[in-house]
């Protein structure tokens, strides 16, 4: 049986050894076909460089060129870096950033530190020597490591500059009032290796040299002949890990250590930390402050917060766990987070506390009279997962165990481990701050410790020079802040629950009793509202003191006329009124009173009401309802016109129709226009400012006034002399007919301001344009003028309005019926005007120069 098994088994593993032998024949064909190449001014390029269009085999597609005439250029990011040499037998490959191909000034296309996410997949910081760019305030004296570019500073405001030396990436002697710009690396014999320029050098023609990145096949061979080494007490240690003396291909130079015969050491900023621990497998190496190596009492060498920049390019806060040094100037009472360190405070003078807990960092305990001093991570397992000490623990026990930083590289089984860890962390803090049961204190320790868990997986996988890691972190990442998310909307339904059911039901039940109860009220109180209403509907007479009273001491001016000022007030009800304080008044009191007992009696929707006046010795004053939009005459000639439309005309007309003929006597007001029109809150127009109307019976077809009354520009003319008719209600009609007018163009009738003679008078203007249109049929005559169907319609109503004989205008029955009809159903009148349109303008323009709105009275 075993050998017809063997047997069965053995042409398998000869087709195999084919397969496979084929295979290898065929990639090395393929490579074969793959040969030198040039780009640019480069000559016999091969693997691992290809061109984009090469055969899919050819080369890596890391280190792809593009090829010009005499150019090539190597992708970082989004920066092409001119390639000016490769050199096969030192498996390097020199880049020139673009900014600095010619010598010229400028700053870094971008910036290629050593946790620069662009520079993924490649080792472009060969020689340690870096170019660092910065910023500040003020000029720096007597120091010839800062070189100052002048071409990129401005006299007195800013000044950069740029350090080239070994450690220029590590920004720790940075001086006060200076920021980071940028930094790029440069070629090592740039200079002479490690030999940093005098001040005398120009940096711009170093960093014209560029910078030299290692090949892949290179960099794999170079390490082969770094074998393990042993520092201080540590043995066995390697890649990333490296000595200073060691070959340039050695480890990184972000984890360089220092070796004494018992002692390693790492360098964080200018601080130099004893390495007593390296875990390959978990990817971490435990540091010790020096200041706490002995268990000895005192500060951090420095502070290692999260966003310190000595710890650029590390990740040293592995577990979490921090302890926060803070100063007191009392001494704090019932707080076991806060270990007293007797030994650095000064009996009554300052106390110096320490906390060791989760999220010490965030300085959420910091009681009122301390002062944070200083920071440092703590390792995870110093005393368990988020268990803190005791007061009878002592810190500094806890502190000389050290902290973990993370090192390159994390075996696949990471995943599930960081996972159940940050997930048993999170449990571990919410057990911790749980201590009443409270539903808002369990709501808020729930999203602290949801928050914490997403906190620590980003923190896990996070680290700026793990480039290859990337992607995997961002994935799972992502993938814990959606589980994250999901779980907040479920906890937030049930909130929601428990405060529908327990909170919003109870005061949902009591508004609607309270709305039952103000609903059986309100009967009562429409009947008591109706009854002030109608009281309200006579105008009352107020006292000179009521008046002052309801305008507050006439503290609100809303305007200036011409028979005196307008101030807002308000009725003791709360309805808003508009008060109108006229001048030195010459009529009799009792035609005062008369008039106003007759206005008051109007009420129409398109008329102001009078709801009340005041007639006390010299004093005369009007209260009328209040209009918060203003008048017509601030929106006719702007771009809210169109909200005008023709029913709000029709209102208009409306209203001056019912002065007509809606009352017991007929009521002309002689004073129509824009002015006079105002406009609610909801923009429907009321007819106002009754200071020039007369009563008379509406029979009477001859009315008789002693002067001339009116506005300039809306006047009719029978008021300025009687041979051109009879004063009656067709003298309303015609101010109507200019107010029309002057909405259809949107301009004043009379613009002296116009392109064009004909254009000043615009009655006179838009007739002949009526007519032409008429004449031929078309809409628009020419590429400048172009009447719209509304103002068509607005033009030809208001034309037969403005007819010089009262006889041949409408009544305004008939304006209604005009403005409610097509435009083409509307006849062209006759031209309305007595003179040439030059007499006419000039007529126009010698009016306009009168200092007086109002005109003079003419003797009859």
């Amino acid at each position: 049986m075993a050998v017809t098994r063997a047997s069965a088994i053995f042409p398998l593993l000869l087709l195999l050894l084919l397969l496979l032998h084929l295979l290898s024949s065929g990639l090395a064909a393929a490579r074969q076909d793959c040969p030198p190449f040039s780009c640019g001014q480069l000559r016999d390029v091969e693997n691992p460089f290809r061109r984009k269009d090469d055969p899919a085999l050819c080369g890596e597609p890391t280190y792809q060129l593009s090829c010009d005439a005499n150019r090539s250029t190597f992708r970082i990011g989004s920066t092409d870096y001119s390639v000016t040499q490769i050199s096969y037998e030192n498996s390097t490959f020199r880049l020139v950033d673009p900014n600095f191909a010619n010598g010229s000034c400028g700053l870094p296309a971008q910036p290629l530190s050593l946790t620069n996410q662009s520079t993924a997949g490649l080792m472009c910081y060969y020689s340690s020597v870096w170019a660092s760019f910065m910023n500040c305030s003020e000029a720096i004296q007597n120091d010839t490591q800062y070189h100052l570019l002048s071409c990129l500073s401005h006299k007195d405001r800013w000044f950069v500059y740029v350090i080239v030396d070994l450690d220029a990436d590590e920004l720790f002697d940075l001086h006060p009032g200076c920021k980071y710009l940028s930094m790029i690396p440069v070629a090592g014999d740039a200079f002479g290796y490690y030999d940093p320029p005098s001040s005398s050098i120009d940096p711009f023609s170093i960093l014209q040299k560029g910078f030299d990145c290692i090949l892949s096949s290179g960099l794999a061979a170079a390490r082969q002949d770094c074998p393990p080494f042993s520092c201080g007490q540590l043995r066995d240690v390697e890649n990333p890990f490296r000595r200073k003396d060691d070959p340039a291909l050695c480890g990184e130079p972000t984890y360089q250590l220092s070796c004494d015969a018992n002692r390693s050491t790492f360098r964080i900023g200018s601080t130099d930390y004893s390495v007593t621990q390296i875990s390959y497998e978990n990817s971490t190496f435990r540091l010790v402050d020096p200041n706490f190596a002995n268990g000895s009492c005192g500060l951090p060498a420095q502070p290692l917060s999260l966003t310190n920049q000595s710890t650029a390019g590390l990740m040293c806060y592995y577990s979490s766990v921090w302890a926060s040094f803070m100063n007191c100037s009392e001494a704090i009472q019932n707080d076991t987070q806060y270990h007293l360190l007797s030994c650095l405070s000064h009996k009554d003078r300052w106390f110096v506390y320490v906390i060791v807990a989760a999220d010490a960092d965030e300085l959420g305990y910091l009681h009122p009279g301390c002062e944070y001093l200083s920071m440092i991570p703590v390792a995870y397992d110093a005393f368990g997962y988020y268990d803190p000490p005791s007061s009878s623990i002592d810190p500094f026990s806890i502190l000389q165990k050290g902290f973990d930083c993370n090192i390159p590289g994390r075996p696949p089984h990471w995943k599930s481990k960081v996972i159940h860890q940050c997930l048993n962390e999170s449990i571990s803090m919410f057990s911790g701050l749980t201590r009443s049961y409270h539903i808002l204190t369990v709501v808020s320790n729930l999203v602290r410790s949801e928050l914490h868990f997403a906190s620590c997986v980003n923190n896990y996988y996070f680290s700026g020079t793990f480039t290859s890691w990337s992607t995997y972190h961002s994935s799972i990442y992502r993938i814990t802040v959606v589980v994250i998310v999901l779980i907040q909307i479920v906890q937030l339904l049930i909130v929601l629950f428990i405060l529908g059911r327990f909170v919003v039901a109870p005061i949902a039940l009591f508004v609607f009793l309270a709305h039952k109860l103000w609903v059986s009220l309100a009967s009562v109180d429409a009947v008591e509202k109706f009854l002030r209403a109608q009281q309200m509907l006579t105008p009352t007479r107020y006292a000179y003191t009521d008046i002052v009273a309801i305008t507050r001491h006439f503290r609100q001016k809303l305007g200036q006329g011409g028979f005196g000022s307008v101030f807002k007030g308000e009725l003791a009800g709360g309805l808003l009124v508009a008060v109108k304080l006229l001048g030195n008044s010459n009529c009799n009191g009792d035609e005062f009173i008369s008039e106003v007992a007759t206005i008051g009696r109007i009420h129409h929707v398109n008329v102001v009401r009078l709801v009340g006046y005041c007639a006390e010795g010299s004093k005369r004053a009007l209260v009328y309802e209040y209009m918060p939009n203003g008048s017509l005459d601030k929106y006719i000639f702007s771009s809210r016109a169109t909200i005008f439309t023709s029913e709000k005309l029709i209102d208009i007309a409306r209203g001056i129709h019912y002065l007509h003929r809606g009352c017991d006597m007929q009521i002309l007001h002689f004073d129509i226009k824009p002015h006079n029109i105002l406009l609610d809150r909801t923009f429907t127009p009321k007819i106002s400012d009754f200071g020039l109307a007369k009563l008379y019976p509406k029979g009477n077809s001859l009315v008789s006034v002693s002067a001339a009354r009116g506005t300039v520009g809306y006047i009719a003319p029978e008021l300025i002399s009687r041979s051109f008719g009879i004063i009656s209600h067709k003298s309303d009609v015609y101010s109507f007919g200019m107010l029309l007018l002057e909405m259809a163009g949107r301009r004043r009738n009379v613009d002296p301001r116009a392109q064009n003679s004909s254009q000043v008078y615009y009655p006179s203007w838009i007739y002949d344009k009526l007519t032409t249109i008429r004449r031929q049929q078309e809409i628009q005559l020419d590429d400048t003028i172009e009447i719209e169907e509304s103002e068509k319609k607005l033009s030809v109503v208001g034309l037969w309005c403005i007819q010089i004989k009262p006889s041949e205008r409408p009544t305004m029955a008939k304006v209604m019926e005009m403005l409610e009809a097509d435009a083409s159903s509307l006849p062209i009148p006759p031209k309305p005007f007595f003179s040439s349109v030059d007499s006419s303008t000039s007529q126009t323009k010698t009016c306009l120069t009168s200092s007086s709105a109002q005109l003079s009275i003419i003797s009859e």
